[in-house]
């Protein structure tokens, strides 16, 4: 049992791979099991080895909301593990409400990491640059969400900005076919030359 693996001494908070930052990330859909997690020490913040990613930032992209807020409650903060940018790549139903949760967090703080690049300013950046890292625009562009897209606009997101490879949250949407996004972000540039 897990029980048995802590008292021998397995660290809770042990890395499963490069972009996996604990075991905790796979207890989201039992809630006991978190919460036995939890009691037995495991970090909502810690991060993973080639980003900042922490099994917050796995909740805030794919988890139920009340598990994402027990994450809070248990220590998960803002300030670690990009969690704009996760809580514009999810695509549950859900998806606005968890990302006005994330952004009421702490609004000044995420309006300065509003048009940051996934991973801008780590050590790990130039790794990861290969990738195509986006702004939380750009994922939400990728993703088709229309209200997220408008979220994200209104609280000021730069439609045009670039990624490494040059795109635009404009180009996201066009290559996932997302045109209802398109429209939205073509009436930003209506708007810039009015």
């Amino acid at each position: 049992s897990l029980q048995c693996l802590v008292s021998r001494g397995w660290d809770i908070n042990t890395d499963v791979n490069d972009s996996v930052p604990s075991a905790l990330v796979y207890t989201f859909e039992d809630k006991k099991l978190l919460e036995w997690f939890m009691k037995h020490g495991a970090d909502p913040n810690k991060r993973c080895r080639i980003r900042d990613c922490t099994p917050l930032s796995y909740a805030v992209r794919d988890a139920p909301f009340e598990i994402i807020k027990l994450l809070f409650n248990k220590g998960g903060q803002i300030y670690h593990g990009q969690l704009l940018h996760y809580a514009a790549m999810r695509t549950a139903d859900d998806n606005l409400v968890v990302l006005q949760f994330i952004y009421n967090q702490d609004p000044v703080y995420n309006k300065s990491q509003i048009n940051k690049l996934l991973d801008a300013g780590s050590p790990n950046y130039l790794m990861n640059e290969r990738n195509g890292l986006g702004t939380p625009l750009h994922y939400a562009a990728s993703c088709g969400s229309v209200s997220i897209v408008t979220f994200l606009l209104d609280k000021g997101s730069v439609h045009d900005y670039l990624d490494p490879y040059h795109r635009t949250a404009m180009g996201y949407a066009v290559q996932n076919g997302h045109f209802e996004v398109q429209e939205i972000l073509a009436g930003q540039n209506t708007d810039a030359s009015t």
